[in-house]
């Protein structure tokens, strides 16, 4: 319902308005690895112009692995496997999410309300006083071999992108008032790497929001240095 919906959307916005493209993230949609990305229009005024433009600005060396992984896949699957994959993810959708509010409400933070999205959610990151930048949330996740969650974080420092300037950039809104990470529910996915997830989530968040160490009064001689060193390989594990 929700990938029709979005069709829906997509057709409303190219008649009423003025929608020159839209771009589907391949590893979400299509079950490839990250990396590729599929430009598409539904404005046949405007639409052909853009994407030509778009074509025109490929090197000419960039992998082909993207569209050869896309190629193979949708091979693979046919018009019916990758309508059976969207399926089990939209059924899957609402299990995830009401999981993650469970995570996320244990660590004081909350799933952020988007009834419009059946793919993607934002959950909080409020840090509590002294403890690690938001950011290392997302490296911690990471070195737990859990891909694709992106930490942001609002800046008042600007970018500027083909001359039209942007405040936070790489946020879905300039003016959210905290920190957020995304996560998606992309296609392909199973109850088992859910949960997977979210107890990898769990202890990632339960020891961002670790308060740090105070660090000892230093004993003289010897034994204070070994017992510093002992501190040092504790942090390390």
């Amino acid at each position: 319902a929700v990938f029709f919906s979005l069709f829906q959307a997509i057709a409303s916005a190219s008649r009423h308005g003025r929608l020159d493209c839209f771009i589907q993230s391949t590893d979400k949609n299509f079950l490839v690895p990250v990396g590729g990305a599929i430009v598409a229009t539904a404005d046949g005024r405007h639409g052909p112009e853009l994407l030509a433009k778009v074509r025109s600005t490929y090197a000419g060396r960039a992998s082909i692995s993207p569209v050869l992984d896309l190629f193979c896949t949708l091979l693979h699957l046919g018009a019916d496997g990758w309508l059976r994959l969207l399926e089990r993810r939209r059924a899957s959708f609402p299990d995830f999410r009401r999981k993650l509010e469970a995570v996320a409400a244990k660590h004081g933070e909350r799933v952020l309300h988007t009834p419009n999205n059946g793919i993607s959610m934002s959950v909080t990151l409020t840090p509590p006083e002294g403890s690690k930048p938001a950011g290392s949330l997302g490296a911690s996740l990471f070195v737990r071999l859990v891909s694709g969650l992106r930490v942001v974080t609002p800046s008042a420092a600007g970018k500027t992108v083909g001359g039209i300037p942007f405040e936070s950039y790489g946020a879905h809104y300039s003016g959210y008032p905290c920190a957020y990470f995304s996560v998606a529910c992309a296609i392909g996915i199973a109850d088992g790497d859910v949960d997977l997830f979210l107890r990898r989530l769990d202890k990632a968040l339960a020891e961002w929001k670790k308060p740090p160490r105070q660090p000892k009064a230093k004993a003289g001689g010897a034994d204070g240095a070994a017992g510093n060193g002992s501190c040092a390989a504790k942090d390390r594990d």
